[in-house]
């Protein structure tokens, strides 16, 4: 069975909005989880999205941010199908197609056990330090069994993941230094 849901985008005073649309008909409950896949929305309703710090609205950012939507759209854990369906007068992406065939679920390399070495390191003001540590393990252990590692200090720091990197930060002391694990894949030792 197969979903086809629209994601426009639409300006706003500062940044854009992208607002989920169907060409005809109300939206239906897979019409719901297909917005919830790419937007992580509950709801038919627009996800806001701004600049980066110190970055402005411009006709390159709007550029990109349809690069990015067509992406998104097309990297999802089902078989999906992202195409441009309008553009603006200066021919950055305006809408785009999703199709999402609910039949055929994408094996993602997190779905599999993945090896490798965790790599810690300490950033302050923005850059990178020198490699604190490093530990072997699995992908799959979203910072549960890095915490160890960690210094004294960071111990009971908050933790966000992203797929190969986890970061630990003061929650209340954004300002402090906080410390990241990239992970790189690498053959386990027999």
């Amino acid at each position: 069975m197969k979903t086809t849901i629209y994601c426009e985008i639409e300006e706003c005073i500062f940044g854009a909005n992208v607002v989920p649309k169907l060409l005809k008909g109300l939206p239906t409950k897979n019409h719901l989880k297909a917005w919830y896949l790419i937007s992580k929305e509950d709801g038919w309703h627009a996800k806001g999205v701004e600049p980066k710090e110190n970055e402005n609205d411009s006709t390159e950012w709007y550029r990109q941010l349809g690069e990015r939507l067509l992406r998104v759209c097309s990297s999802r854990k089902f078989k999906t199908n992202a195409s441009v369906h309008k553009r603006f007068p200066n021919n950055s992406i305006m809408s785009v197609r999703v199709t999402i065939d609910w039949d055929k679920p994408v094996v993602l390399p997190l779905d599999k056990e993945v090896y490798g070495e965790w790599t810690l390191r300490k950033i302050e003001s923005g850059k990178r330090n020198k490699v604190l540590s490093r530990h072997r393990g699995d992908l799959y252990c979203w910072g549960d069994d890095l915490v160890e590692y960690l210094p004294d200090k960071a111990q009971d720091f908050e933790c966000e993941h992203d797929g190969i990197s986890v970061v630990y930060f003061d929650k209340d002391n954004e300002e402090s230094a906080f410390y990241e694990f990239r992970f790189q894949n690498k053959r386990k030792k027999l």
